[in-house]
């Protein structure tokens, strides 16, 4: 029996094409992956590697993956300084309801370690398409941060 069977795994969207953050000091949206309605189910999963690079310096760099847009809740922060790169791992579920949902992240060598860190939660509807943002924000405008690549999947159990 294969490990993923198609009807129940399925990639939302993927890029390897780097997309740089604007000179500037907004928020700004570097990816939108759309989550069709109903697709997540009652027990759906999100799983999204990312890996950011930038300038490294001591200014603040602060990567985020949110849920339902640029106002949605943050699944996913990192800020670097003094840092060129970050390789990310988010992971949320609806917990047994289309409008409740758990998750958090990781990033380079903590990826599987014990964290103080606590669970997110959101209530996000998803019997309603939503989106999911890669975003960037920088301290100061003439720095750089790149969306290098990512891989969002949707798992059904």
């Amino acid at each position: 029996m294969p490990l993923y069977r198609a009807s129940k795994y399925r990639v939302l969207g993927a890029s390897a094409a780097g997309v740089a953050a604007p000179g500037d000091t907004a928020e700004n949206i570097l990816a939108t992956i759309t989550v069709p309605a109903g697709a997540m189910g009652l027990n759906g999963i999100i799983r999204i590697v990312h890996v950011w690079s930038c300038t490294n310096n001591s200014n603040v760099k602060t990567t985020r993956i949110r849920f339902s847009g640029i106002g949605g809740t943050i699944f996913a922060t990192a800020s670097m300084a003094s840092q060129v790169s970050l390789r990310q791992f988010t992971q949320f579920a609806n917990r047994g309801a289309a409008n409740s949902q758990v998750g958090g992240s990781s990033a380079h060598n903590v990826q599987w370690a014990v964290t103080t860190n606590a669970l997110i939660t959101a209530s996000v509807d998803t019997t309603a398409a939503t989106t999911i943002v890669l975003t960037a924000e920088k301290a100061t405008g003439g720095d750089t941060v790149t969306l290098e690549s990512y891989l969002c999947e949707l798992i059904l159990p």
